[in-house]
């Protein structure tokens, strides 16, 4: 007869969430003591570790969590609470999400696949857009019934906004000069392209100087900067009324006087 397993021989790895795993006190959570785990959680557990590709194990009918050290920084700052934590409380934020498909493969019907899911995660202290090529594939007990569930996961969020930004730009450059008679004309034709893409640009005021075409170095800040001079040709996310508005919004006055009067850009905060 074997001997039961130790938290040693199960997290035997010297990274850090090895070590976070040998810490977990294991009796607290629904898996209940080490020692006390049946074979296959073992041996799912041999099969999770060792892999360098980002890999968490859910176990049980409560889904407890573990992971190996390429999965940790998916977890962001649900990381080390995540180690033995269940997946529901883990991942409250999309669990509206995830839950149905966890539900699919602990009911028994089969593995699932999502491709360039949009997960709105919670993982640095605010929503975070991103976006997951992930499979939930069933982990079997003795008996051959769905005991917990292999997840393997690749963040695909760098390539599906890379795509999506460059699509927007693609479509920008496709605005033809030939049908702007009018720079006014031309920036809206701007804006309504760059108001195709919220989630990149939640909103937009491109500002025109009329009277004059070449800034002017010498000239000195101005809080009015005069009459119909700064004009408001294009907006989309913000209450900017019918039609072009003489002047930029008060609040973002210097800002926006500093970048016509020296043509270089400059970062307008706490908006």
């Amino acid at each position: 007869m074997e001997p039961p397993p130790s938290v040693d021989d199960l997290f035997p790895g010297d990274d850090a969430t090895s070590a976070a795993h040998r810490a977990c006190d294991w009796a607290a959570t629904p898996l209940g003591p080490v020692e006390s785990w049946p074979a296959e959680l073992c041996a799912a557990v041999r099969t999770v570790l060792p892999s360098k590709i980002p890999m968490l194990l859910w176990w049980g009918p409560e889904l407890v969590q573990i992971f190996n050290h390429a999965y940790t920084p998916v977890l962001g700052d649900k990381y080390p609470a995540a180690v033995g934590q269940r997946g529901a409380e883990c991942w409250a934020e999309v669990w509206a999400e995830l839950g149905p498909l966890t539900e699919q493969v602990l009911a028994g019907h089969g593995a699932t696949y999502s491709e360039n899911q949009l997960l709105m995660l919670d993982r640095h202290g605010y929503l975070e857009e991103t976006y997951w090529t992930f499979s939930y594939s069933p982990a079997c007990d003795g008996r051959g019934r769905v005991a917990g569930i292999f997840v393997a996961t690749t963040d695909v969020t760098a390539r599906v906004l890379g795509d999506r930004r460059l699509e927007t730009l693609r479509e920008l450059g496709s605005v033809s000069i030939a049908e702007a008679d009018t720079a006014d004309d031309a920036v809206r034709a701007a804006g309504r392209v760059l108001a195709g893409s919220p989630a990149d640009l939640p909103l937009l005021m491109i500002y025109l100087r009329h009277g004059r075409t070449v800034p002017d170095e010498d000239a000195t800040p101005s809080a009015d900067p005069g009459g119909d001079e700064l004009v408001l040709a294009a907006s989309f996310g913000v209450d900017a009324g019918d039609g072009p508005v003489a002047g930029p919004a008060p609040e973002w006055l210097p800002e926006v006087v500093e970048v016509m009067r020296t043509g270089r850009p400059v970062r307008a905060r706490g908006l």
